[in-house]
């Protein structure tokens, strides 16, 4: 059930104690064992007359797709949503399952090649390594414009590659740019904990063993900024700032189609 509105219920609902499930003590276990978990799985997908075509970006060189807006053309799907859990508050972690105990050990990579940075998004663990690689035949220098950690200017030779380390979580999208050369561009999610996903090419995400009970996910995409508003199973719903509510039930949840305006995406 997605809720619409948010209270102080769901507030307290959500405000567990700190849980590192990664220690080896027994209440650790007993309290992950107790703990009931959910997975949930849903589609962005664009609501228009119009189902846009990749274009190219202005006053870059070589044809360079404009990746900020992907849609399916065929089914509709818009790639490059971010969902995320929201804390609630900057002591209330959520408890993490043991299936994501080993997500942060390999580094996450963004490669420039041919003008562009692959992938054009990506989700990062707050304390683990991000590694931007250039295999063009020159150098850029690239601005990490980060907010909760130290923002950085990079300078990235050809064939070379340098690691950062964002060691706090962010509460906004994370831009990672050319300083000359704007249309080399990612976005980040940094997150402290593994509840997040980003939509694939068919507009779809999953997000799996999440602690069951009402939980605020926020909804964001580069064009769109926090989405405002969707259509869920045909009913239209606000999202202030973003913010989606759902009661995550234990095991399976399906969200199905959610239906996300053109006129979002407009700019």
């Amino acid at each position: 059930m997605l809720a619409s509105t948010i209270g102080s219920v769901v507030i307290a609902l959500f405000c567990a104690a700190p849980l590192d499930v990664a220690g080896s003590g027994e209440r650790t276990k007993a309290a992950v064992q107790e703990q009931q978990w959910g997975h949930i799985r849903g589609r962005f997908v664009w609501k228009g007359d119009v189902i846009p075509q990749l274009r190219v970006l202005q006053h870059a060189p070589n044809g360079i797709p404009d990746e900020s807006l992907i849609v399916h053309p065929e089914n509709r799907g818009i790639a490059n949503v971010f969902v995320f859990l929201e804390r609630e508050r900057a002591d209330c972690l959520p408890q993490i399952h043991p299936f994501h105990r080993n997500q942060t050990k390999e580094p996450v990579a963004l490669t420039i090649k041919r003008g562009q940075f692959k992938p054009h998004v990506a989700v990062v663990r707050a304390g683990q390594e991000l590694r931007l690689k250039n295999l063009d035949k020159f150098g850029y220098i690239i601005h990490v414009a980060a907010f909760s950690n130290p923002a950085r200017n990079l300078l990235l030779h050809s064939g070379r590659s340098q690691s950062v380390i964002l060691a706090n979580s962010e509460k906004r999208t994370v831009q990672v740019t050319g300083t000359i050369h704007p249309w080399v561009s990612a976005w980040l999610v940094v997150a402290d904990h593994p509840y997040v996903s980003v939509t694939d090419e068919n507009g779809r995400f999953a997000i799996f063993f999440c602690p069951a009970g009402v939980r605020r996910f926020r909804v964001w995409h580069e064009r769109a900024g926090w989405i405002q508003s969707v259509e869920l199973q045909n009913v239209p719903t606000e999202l202030k700032k973003g913010q989606m509510l759902i009661d995550l039930q234990t095991g399976a949840n399906q969200l199905g189609d959610i239906q996300a305006d053109s006129k979002l995406f407009e700019r």
